[in-house]
């Protein structure tokens, strides 16, 4: 019955119903585990991604067939295409993982990121309604998991509790924790009464090195494939390569950092295509001092690394990050996630924390799983735990090239 259908299905039947009255509603779920079956979807799902409420790179499915090749030995790949009448309204990418935890390896169900994203979601403008038929879908279909964890998820944001609601609707009993913390910096405030708000040290510091003079800032956003800006700059990415000897923050688990590093490398074309692409340096004397990588979507930037040079690294960040927050006022954006491990530089910055949350339920009759639980819950963790270069001279940059701005 069309009224037994979550909120956002009713949008797109109710309109139907008045135009050729008497509608028949059949809402499917298919499941894709070959990842070559999904090419056939790329333009689909593309669409759904552009009309995503705060979607990221890491939910495009370029990314994902990326991510498949560099991690996806000994996972099984487990993608939710739901439709409505036919028409498929929302994909679901996840993974099933095997994972050591304290009660012993066991498999986990959860989204393919690996602490790459800072927020995950259903690839769909109507979030609720497609993760009701995800867990109606998990419920009915044959369990190939003992843990179901979905993480990292935006409660406080737009996702507003629907990861929870759907699991405890089609009767999960999700165990809430916290994933990670993220320092911000709201955009709209003006600049001038932001700054003012800032530490004297801070501004004072600033001020020196702007009016020592000598100072560059790149700012490279092509705008993707559809507008014809597609340059990888890759003179750029050696640039900011060049600091990775020196300080680097940002998304680099230990013993995973070069092989990250070759998984960043292989996207960032892919961000250059997808016009998601926020790249920064700061020059100081012609010398390349400081570098951000980052990607954005709707107003919104999403720190992945920082970088400087030694001796006076702190220094450089706060310049860069300076003219980056200056520049990103000037071009509309709303938001600045600072990347994970910057805490200490974020903290002069930010005005205010950005919370995920991970929610975790454990199959019943898995006994490891319920072990895992009473563990977690008698200890208070989380529920699965995750998570020299020779310096080139700097080349120059051809300041016609589409998406790059220079201020000196």
């Amino acid at each position: 019955m069309a009224w037994l259908l979550p909120l956002p299905f009713m949008r797109i039947i109710v309109p139907a119903f008045f135009l050729f009255g008497k509608v028949t509603i059949m809402v499917t779920v298919s499941e894709f585990n070959d990842l070559e079956e999904l090419h056939q979807f790329r333009l689909l799902w593309r669409s759904l991604w552009e009309r995503t409420p705060q979607a990221t790179i890491f939910q495009t499915l370029e990314w994902l067939q990326t991510y498949w090749r560099e991690f996806g030995r000994g996972q099984k790949l487990r993608v939710l295409l739901v439709s409505v009448s036919g028409r498929p309204v929302g994909f679901v990418p996840l993974v099933v993982k095997r994972r050591k935890t304290s009660a012993g390896t066991l498999r986990v169900l959860s989204y393919p990121v690996d602490s790459f994203g800072h927020v995950f979601g259903p690839v769909s403008p109507y979030t609720a309604a497609i993760l009701a038929e995800t867990m109606r879908h998990l419920r009915d279909s044959a369990r190939d998991w003992d843990v179901l964890d979905l993480a990292p998820i935006d409660s406080n944001g737009r996702e507003n509790g629907r990861t929870h609601n759907a699991m405890k609707h089609r009767g999960f009993r999700p165990s809430v924790s916290q994933c990670d913390e993220f320092a911000s910096v709201n955009l709209a405030i003006p600049w001038e009464l932001y700054f003012q708000s800032r530490m004297p040290d801070l501004q004072n510091g600033i001020s020196q090195w702007e009016s020592a003079g000598n100072v560059e800032f790149i700012r490279y956003r092509p705008a993707g494939v559809i507008h014809g800006e597609t340059l990888p700059r890759w003179d750029l990415m050696r640039e900011f390569e060049s600091l990775f000897g020196d300080v680097l923050l940002g998304h680099t688990e230990q013993g995973k950092i070069l092989k990250r590093r070759r998984f960043w490398k292989d996207t960032h074309p892919l961000a250059i295509e997808t016009g998601t692409l926020d790249f920064c340096l700061l020059r100081v004397h012609g010398q390349t001092v400081a570098g951000a990588y980052n990607y954005h979507h709707d107003g919104r930037v999403q720190g992945h690394l920082l970088a400087a040079r030694e001796p006076q690294s702190d220094q450089m960040l706060h310049l860069l990050i300076h003219r980056m927050l200056v520049d990103s006022i000037e071009r509309g954006d709303e938001l600045y996630r600072f990347p994970i491990g910057a805490e200490e530089i974020a903290c002069e910055w930010q005005t205010g924390i950005e919370t995920t949350f991970r929610y975790t339920h454990y199959a019943r009759l898995e006994p490891r799983a319920q072990l895992l639980r009473l563990r977690n819950w008698w200890d208070g963790t989380p529920a699965v735990q995750h998570r020299t270069v020779t310096p080139p001279s700097p080349q120059p940059v051809a300041a016609e090239t589409p998406g790059l701005r220079i201020v000196s």
